[in-house]
């Protein structure tokens, strides 16, 4: 086990995983302005510019495809204020756990009141682990943006699904604390060394 108190990382090696652990702030500061902007976006913008497109839906489009459309614009209307949910709820999140096995790579975030998100990775989709620290250096104009500099975490799994190719996580964690872990992943599990993409 290797254990940094200091910066509240803990790293668990078992026979058949690897858990990591890491405890973090909950960050109140940015979690109600990014609550306000999700709720103005949620139901005003966005409703807004449904009915405009409503609107000319059905100007120029006949009934049965203005139902689809209401239907479609619906539909994503209801995922990107889920997405906005979870994104603002990241920053009342103060427990991150990431488990990794030969099947997958499974990361879970829990805090305020119990509320938890989790995602799980299959092998057979991820094209590479590594740190986000190298990515951040050769992008180093990500590191003067104010809003993504402090939500960058230290890993990145890149993979094969979605219209983003890679997830980020691991807020809070050390340079060298990150570059441990992916020495002990790539030595236990090598199927996951991140080759470029």
């Amino acid at each position: 086990m290797i254990d940094n108190a200091a910066n509240n990382f803990m790293v668990e090696i078992m026979i058949d995983s690897i858990k990591a652990t890491i405890i973090g702030r909950r960050k109140w500061g940015w979690f109600f302005p990014s609550l306000f902007v999700s709720l103005f976006n949620g139901f005003c913008v966005l409703p807004l510019l449904g009915l405009f497109l409503m609107s000319a839906a059905q100007k120029y489009l006949p009934g049965i495809i203005q139902i689809i459309v209401l239907i479609l614009l619906l539909g994503l209307y209801l995922i990107v204020l889920y997405n906005k949910l979870l994104e603002t709820l990241e920053y009342i999140f103060d427990k991150e756990t990431i488990e990794i096995n030969e099947q997958s790579i499974k990361i879970e975030r829990s805090g305020f009141l119990g509320f938890r998100t989790r995602k799980v990775y299959f092998a057979g989709n991820i094209k590479g682990f590594t740190t986000s620290f190298s990515f951040s250096e050769r992008f180093s104009f990500l590191n003067r943006l104010p809003f993504t500099s402090s939500s960058l975490g230290g890993f990145l799994i890149w993979h094969d699904r979605g219209m983003r190719p890679f997830y980020n996580f691991g807020k809070g964690v050390a340079q060298s604390d990150a570059q441990n872990l992916i020495d002990i992943v790539y030595r236990k599990y090598p199927q996951y060394r991140y080759v470029g993409t």
